[in-house]
């Protein structure tokens, strides 16, 4: 996986490659009228990685910086290159090689999702606490051995802390065990902006938490939310979370889907302003 020809890997681990889908708009609409632009990106590990870099950078939107004394303007991507960098490389490490799935990374018009079969092996609640629970203790040393990946353990705190500096939401993490699945998301500006405080406006008859107020936006941007991924955007605990939710769901701005552990949410013709 590390080394292999084209070939062998195509024999021997036939779905390890990354696909990169373009998706125009904010959510996944399966039509078959509808065509996505996709690319299938088959190598081994070492080369994947810088592969699929290059064509995530080739499409992500870019601002431009000029820096005091600067003669020429650095273009910069909508996400930083660290972020995606090691973005990618946990996608890599930690997925699970049993499963016969790609990684695919979807760009949307507003954020960036990498999806990569094999749930966390560690709880999601401790996700960028130090230490790691390695999948794949070989393919991990190898690309920390070559520094493509962060310090044992710390790769996750270093996206946290470079999105922040970029002025954009951290990226929101989750685990579904039940799919054995992996999903960030990376989005391209911070929630809670002049904008969203405005679309957020209609409803202040029922005056919302901040964190409520921050679901909200979330659900507007990615089209569901669950339980793990309001606590990733809040940091709260799980009763919070569902209280919450609840209240969302009771006020006729979520629809709940799914029971258990499964349970999401879905907007509402009040919240899509339909």
């Amino acid at each position: 996986m590390l080394f292999g020809k084209p070939v062998a890997l195509r024999r021997c681990f036939p779905m390890m490659r990354v696909d990169y889908i373009r998706v125009p708009g904010r959510e996944w609409v399966p039509h078959p009228d509808r065509r996505f632009d996709t690319i299938d990106l088959r190598d081994p590990l070492l080369r994947l990685v810088r592969r699929a870099q290059a064509a995530i950078l080739d499409d992500l939107p870019k601002g431009f910086a000029l820096e005091e004394g600067d003669l020429q303007r650095q273009d910069k991507p909508a996400i930083p290159l660290r972020v995606i960098r090691e973005a990618l490389v946990n996608a890599l490490m930690h997925r699970s090689y049993r499963s016969h799935s790609p990684v695919q990374i979807i760009r949307y018009a507003n954020r960036l999702e990498i999806r990569n079969p094999g749930f966390s092996l560690k709880s999601q609640d401790h996700l960028g606490e130090p230490g790691s629970q390695l999948r794949n203790p070989k393919i991990a040393a190898a690309l920390y051995d070559t520094r493509l990946a962060e310090t044992k353990g710390s790769g996750i705190r270093v996206m946290r802390e470079s999105m922040e500096q970029a002025g954009l939401t951290p990226p929101l993490l989750e685990s579904d065990r039940s799919n054995d699945q992996f999903v960030a998301r990376y989005f391209f500006h911070h929630f809670l902006g002049a904008e969203d405080i405005a679309w957020l406006a209609q409803f202040k008859d029922l005056q919302l938490s901040e964190d409520e107020a921050k679901a909200l936006i979330m659900v507007r941007e990615a089209g569901a939310l669950n339980n793990g991924t309001y606590r990733e955007l809040t940091k709260v605990d799980t009763l919070t979370a569902s209280q919450s939710l609840r209240r969302l769901r009771d006020a006729g701005l979520l629809t709940q889907k799914g029971r258990g552990s499964a349970t999401y949410y879905v907007p509402t013709d009040r919240q899509v302003g339909r």
